[in-house]
């Protein structure tokens, strides 16, 4: 009588089992998870590439001018300006960065 003894069919199976558990962990990945660290890292790159080319940079929350903050170059920290989640306190930001100062 040929076959296989009832081992080697479960080291077969265990076998398999794994292949397809590394496989499915591997495909398994949630794709909004990487759009969300994608969309991070882009956004950190264009906080910098402004900070580099601008004036100032106007935020409206604490939290948005501490990341701002801490992805800054030493040079470019000062032009963080936190403007406030009031719209008057947003206009005057604005205004103060845009008005041309008259020169002695």
């Amino acid at each position: 009588m040929a076959g296989f003894t009832l081992a080697e069919v479960l080291v077969v199976l265990i076998v398999i089992g794994l292949a397809a558990a590394l496989v499915y962990a591997r495909f398994d990945s949630d794709p909004r998870a990487e759009l969300e660290s994608e969309g991070r890292r882009l956004g950190l790159l264009l906080v910098r590439d402004v900070l580099v080319r601008c004036r100032r940079l106007l935020v409206t929350r604490p939290a948005d001018a501490a990341l701002a903050d801490l992805d800054a170059a030493l040079a470019d920290r000062a032009k963080i300006r936190l403007a406030g989640g009031e719209p008057k306190a947003v206009a005057d930001a604005v205004y103060e960065a845009v008005a041309v100062r008259p020169s002695a």
